[in-house]
């Protein structure tokens, strides 16, 4: 193959040079370009212009017709009818390809500044933001509570106006809060009480005697914001909380006829139901040796009054 197309260049060369005599004793006037390409084809035609990629001409027969392109990669040599002759030598690939600037000259920067401006302009997720929140550092002092409670604060028996009411046992609770940042303490408290309701009725018309009996077990369970005002021993507070109240309720119901226990009719059911409770006290804590606390408030919640103990871990 390369022999073949060697032969057909060297025939292309001395066809180049008869064609050379042929135009030197012919008028300028006359004359044309000779493109030699390298597979041996010959082009006659004007030549325009040669540039890095293309070689452009004009055919004789059409002078003033269109201008064609032809890869210069293609052509070997070019015989101008100004009896120059031009060898291409290949061109240079790199000139065709994009420039690139040389790297920019090494500059100090502060990792640590660029660190956290990109910690800045990062939005965390909310794992994120719940983990930071509850991080150790933000709280401090944990304490525990003990309290004992009296006044019924909420019940789900309705009519309760008709009932009468005692305590059946006080309101026992317990909390755990800790010191949140610097002005507030965060945490939680769980407390039960129980309570008894009696109703005795007359029924003329029917002439039945009506006693019901009411047991209710009261349930609380609250997460709170507790604000302590002053710097001394005693220190006025209040508390702010939101969480589940909880009733379980046990009636009994004894119908009888006139009084006749021979003809009595007992009734007993359980019920149960749960609500969206707040809570909300003011109160006073008195440190009355260090570590060791007693305090009082007042307010809504499991139960009105409640006094207890407390103390620092």
């Amino acid at each position: 193959m390369k022999n073949t197309i060697l032969k057909s260049v060297l025939v292309s060369l001395m066809f180049l040079c008869i064609m050379t005599s042929y135009a030197q004793s012919q008028p300028v006037s006359n004359s044309f370009d000779v493109i030699i390409k390298k597979n041996g084809d010959i082009v006659y035609g004007l030549v325009t212009e040669v540039d890095l990629q293309y070689v452009k001409y004009k055919r004789t027969d059409i002078p003033d017709g269109p201008i064609y392109t032809m890869p210069r990669t293609d052509v070997y040599a070019i015989s101008y009818r100004n009896q120059v002759k031009d060898i291409l030598a290949p061109t240079d690939s790199s000139l065709f390809k994009r420039s690139v600037s040389p790297p920019p000259a090494a500059v100090s920067v502060d990792t640590a500044r660029v660190d956290t401006v990109s910690k800045e302009g990062q939005k965390e997720s909310p794992d994120k933001k719940v983990d930071k929140f509850f991080a150790r550092e933000n709280f401090s002092q944990p304490e525990i509570h003990f309290h004992l409670g009296f006044i019924r604060g909420f019940t789900k028996v309705s009519n309760i106006s008709q009932y009468t009411s005692a305590l059946r046992f006080p309101g026992i609770g317990f909390s755990y809060d800790a010191q949140f940042k610097e002005n507030f303490r965060l945490g939680v408290t769980f407390g039960v009480a129980g309570f008894r309701f009696t109703q005795n009725e007359y029924d003329s018309y029917d002439s039945l005697q009506i006693d019901r009996k009411l047991n209710e077990t009261l349930l609380l369970l609250n997460v709170y914001a507790k604000r302590r005002f002053g710097t001394g021993r005693a220190k006025p507070y209040i508390l702010v909380g939101i969480g589940i109240n909880g009733s379980f309720l046990k009636s009994e119901s004894i119908l009888a006829v006139d009084n006749n226990n021979d003809r009595m009719l007992q009734v007993r059911s359980n019920s149960r139901a749960f609500s969206l409770g707040i809570q909300a006290r003011i109160g006073v804590d008195y440190e009355a040796q260090p570590g060791l606390m007693v305090f009082g408030d007042i307010g809504a919640g499991l139960t009105i009054l409640q006094f207890g103990i407390g103390y620092k871990l």
